[in-house]
């Protein structure tokens, strides 16, 4: 882990804290956000994590807000090349096929048309035509995506009539920058690119996969609630195996999911919480040995430091890790070895923490009678005053 990652992984835990300062003066002293840590930035769950616990914090979203700009750049010269690539796979797996394309296939592609997403609507029109379809199931899931597209246009002709809404400014924190602030059930578990040319079809199906993950980001970003429990819906049926955490990641699904869910959905099922708790539970796989890892770089820099105390931003730090059973044997042989003041200990609640602690090691009751001697102490010399 270099030096970046730890300060992104240390900020992921500050933001945690709930500690408005902190949280500021932590993102101030950051390097400036670029290119090349976007992903990074997605890895350490931060769009999430901000949303969840600071979503009012000005230094945080103008972090937030960078991110955006920077990865909205990134994610529209991406998608011409996706688009691209995929129309080239998929016509050199299904070239020359005398049998008409999969019903899968087609609902693959139907789905893109139900994304009123001009690209993806405008490639599967593309590949539908150059394909051998069933030209009666075709028109049936043509008309049924103009009447709801239909629909969908009418509500938003009626929205524009009625007077504005007051608008969560999170709502526009969209990938561009702005800011104010299937029908065979037998074919549903089934890879939907399964083919039996001798073409690798793994690009394609990881690239199929994408266009999914962003069509559910577009859906949730304009809280069109059908698309967003049809896209899930259809990434549950089609997903041989789970989405990359990575791409979850990149299109802020779990953000978006917490601020744009469909609890209030009737068709939504649950659908998005399981979609949330899925994501959330593959982070924590994952963030588990980077997050302990870049605590023991964050705590071999304070030994490394030669300073004998410990600021009140590093104490909160220490003591977030420890609250969340991170290494709680390694902070209190820290607190030991620093000067840390009475008034830090009382802040903090150090005592009240280790009295509290399920298994206190014989280090946790060393502790703890320092911090009574040095109250003691502080006593005297209180009442030697008074006296």
């Amino acid at each position: 882990m270099n030096t970046t990652e730890m300060q992104y992984q240390l900020l992921a835990q500050v933001v945690q804290t709930g500690n408005n300062q902190l949280i500021t003066r932590y993102i101030n002293q950051l390097p400036p956000h670029h290119s090349s840590t976007v992903h990074l930035f997605d890895s350490c769950n931060l769009p999430y994590i901000i949303k969840k616990h600071c979503k009012h914090n000005r230094a945080a979203n103008r972090l937030l807000k960078t991110h955006h700009v920077i990865k909205g750049i990134q994610m529209e010269e991406e998608k011409a090349m996706m688009l691209e690539t995929f129309r080239n796979g998929f016509k050199e797996m299904f070239d020359g096929e005398e049998e008409e394309l999969p019903g899968n296939v087609v609902e693959l592609l139907m789905h893109f048309v139900r994304s009123e997403d001009k690209d993806y609507t405008s490639l599967a029109f593309g590949l539908l035509a150059d394909s051998r379809v069933n030209f009666t199931d075709l028109v049936e899931m043509i008309e049924d995506v103009i009447e709801k597209v239909a629909d969908r246009l009418a509500e938003k002709i009626r929205v524009m009539g009625r007077n504005r809404e007051v608008v969560d400014e999170d709502m526009e924190m969209d990938f561009d920058g702005e800011e104010d602030e299937i029908e065979e059930e037998d074919d549903a578990d089934a890879s939907f690119l399964s083919t039996d040319s001798g073409i690798n079809e793994f690009e394609v199906e990881d690239l199929a996969q994408e266009i999914l993950i962003h069509i559910l980001m577009t859906s949730l970003l304009d809280k069109n609630e059908q698309l967003i429990c049809n896209s899930i819906d259809f990434i549950f049926k089609t997903s041989e195996s789970e989405f990359s955490l990575d791409l979850y990641q990149k299109y802020e699904i779990a953000r978006l999911l917490l601020a744009y869910g469909t609890t209030d959905y009737e068709e939504a099922e649950d659908l998005d919480e399981i979609l949330m708790d899925d994501i959330l539970e593959a982070v924590e796989i994952k963030m588990k040995p980077r997050k302990l890892e870049a605590f023991r770089m964050f705590v071999k820099s304070l030994e490394a430091s030669g300073e004998d105390s410990l600021s009140d931003d590093t104490l909160e730090i220490l003591m977030h890790f420890a609250r969340t059973d991170y290494e709680v044997d390694t902070v209190v042989k820290l607190l030991l070895a620093k000067d840390v003041t009475t008034i830090q200990y009382r802040n903090f609640m150090i005592e009240m923490f280790l009295m509290e602690y399920p298994e206190p090691t014989l280090e946790m009751e060393i502790l703890i009678q320092k911090i009574r001697e040095m109250e003691e102490a502080d006593d005297r010399v209180f009442l030697s005053f008074v006296i």
